[in-house]
């Protein structure tokens, strides 16, 4: 009997997993059960790590992922307990470089950005201020170091 990956139990609630196997071309798997379809923007780059795992490399201002908004609904983190995690290495030193986010018009969506100041923050409905009566949610934890391989979550 074969189990696939999204059939573990212990997976089965996982949204978004992004292990980045392909090392080449223009689209990346997501291996969730959701299987959202997600591309490469601007060609990003490729690079293997000591290990041969692969990891993308962002030139920091035109090269991104992207998964339609109608292809992700279930990521409107905004109202529901979650957790997010990821490795990244912060190399540009621009006023904010932003690790992942769902942005809506409206006043829903999230962000996981990083900031000059050396600061990850995470940023609730950046859309407006006032949701369902509350105020946006952020929060922020401070000293990541460019230059350094960091684990977040």
């Amino acid at each position: 009997m074969t189990v696939f990956y999204d059939d573990i139990n212990v997976n089965e609630d996982i949204l978004l997993d992004l292990p980045f196997r392909e090392g080449t071309g223009a689209i990346t798997q997501d291996v969730a059960k959701p299987h959202h379809p997600v591309t490469l923007v601007g060609a990003p780059t490729w690079t293997p790590l000591a290990s041969n795992l692969m990891t993308l490399d962002f030139d920091g201002a035109t090269q991104y992922l992207e998964c339609p908004g109608a292809d992700c609904v279930d990521l409107d983190l905004t109202n529901d307990n979650y957790s997010i995690w990821g490795w990244f290495n912060w190399t540009i030193l621009d006023d904010s470089q932003i690790i992942i986010g769902r942005y809506e018009v409206d006043d829903s969506g999230w962000e996981l950005y990083l900031y000059r100041t050396g600061s990850l923050n995470l940023r609730h409905h950046h859309a407006g201020t006032i949701v369902d009566g509350q105020p946006r949610s952020a929060a922020y934890s401070l000293g990541w170091t460019p230059g350094t391989d960091w684990f977040f979550g």
